[in-house]
């Protein structure tokens, strides 16, 4: 597990397995058959990707991991995870929501990211590189999806533009970063006015929503944090982690009060 950390495993599976794990963090994938994992070959899908953290930053699994709990607590359709340990390394696994299970033959649901759906190219991902802004996710939705289907996302990238914050055209995060400046500006109450107008949202929706989310956040950590073992509970990246999140929802909030 170690070994994984930053490596190049991807690099050293063969092109018709056709992998495909963005981002720059060491990662694999493997397939889960009762309690046993197994390395899915040939057309055999993944069910579970491996995340093991990232070296310098001791931890990250861990709290990417307190970050999807705390999501799915709150309401947000976040993916499915779990804190493993092999051999006294830890490693955070991923259900994948891109696959299916048809009467024990799992499948692989077809999706892309917003830069491949608009023709994005992987160098201009950024807004501030030339990149698409958040009006061109919408103008996606508004093609591709019925009004009906629109509504009924469980955590609709209207919401998502202003709960994350790099603008990664290819990670579904087309928020602005506070005090960053793109489509948007300046991240302050006549921005997500604007914003709220584009979307055809009624004044009030997102900073409800930011607000709702914020004043449940550290009761959700706590929660999560509470179910973690001592030895994780430990580290300095999940201890500190709290104090880091209620700064940053201080910020927010009080933007937009």
């Amino acid at each position: 597990m170690n070994a994984i950390r930053d490596s190049d495993w991807l690099q050293h599976r063969a092109v018709e397995e056709g992998f495909s794990l963005g981002g720059t963090q060491g990662k694999f994938a493997l397939t889960l058959r009762g309690d046993r994992w197994l390395e899915p070959s040939g057309r055999q899908p993944s069910t579970h990707i491996f995340k093991p953290g990232i070296q310098p930053l001791p931890g990250s699994d861990v709290t990417e991991h307190i970050t999807l709990q705390v999501a799915r607590l709150l309401g947000i359709d976040a993916a499915a995870s779990v804190m493993a340990e092999f051999d006294g390394e830890h490693v955070l696994i991923v259900e994948r929501f891109d696959r299916f299970d048809d009467d024990g033959t799992v499948g692989r649901l077809h999706q892309e990211d917003l830069a491949q759906a608009t023709g994005t190219s992987q160098v201009q991902k950024y807004e501030s590189d030339g990149g698409p802004g958040y009006r061109d996710t919408f103008t996606v939705f508004d093609r591709n999806l019925s009004a009906a289907d629109a509504s009924s996302l469980p955590f609709t990238q209207r919401e998502q533009v202003l709960a994350h914050d790099p603008a990664v055209f290819d990670n579904v995060e087309l928020a602005f970063a506070v005090d960053g400046a793109n489509t948007l500006g300046t991240f302050n109450s006549d921005s997500i006015r604007r914003l709220e107008a584009d979307a055809g949202l009624d004044e009030g929706h997102l900073r409800e929503f930011a607000l709702q989310i914020a004043a449940g956040i550290q009761p959700a950590l706590a929660v999560v944090t509470e179910s973690l073992p001592d030895r994780l509970k430990e580290l300095p990246a999940v201890a500190l982690y709290p104090h880091a999140t209620y700064t940053q929802t201080r910020r927010v909030s009080d933007t937009l009060t």
